[in-house]
């Protein structure tokens, strides 16, 4: 894992929890997927990474994908 892409994860974590809507358990669930999609090697993974994610989001935290 490079540094980067910790802080990332981070950084998206830290707006997951602010946002207020998402109990820790759900949080971890999208980490996950957020993982998943940052280590994501080819474009078509990449593509339903993200579209895995955008799914799981609720409301706003989707538009910034």
């Amino acid at each position: 894992m490079q540094l980067c892409e910790w802080h990332v994860v981070f950084a998206i974590k830290r707006r997951l929890i602010v946002v207020g809507k998402y109990y820790k358990e759900r949080r971890d669930e999208l980490i996950l997927i957020i993982w998943d999609w940052i280590k994501a090697l080819f474009i078509k993974e990449l593509d339903e990474c993200r579209l895995k994610l955008l799914r799981a989001l609720d409301g706003k935290e989707a538009e910034y994908i």
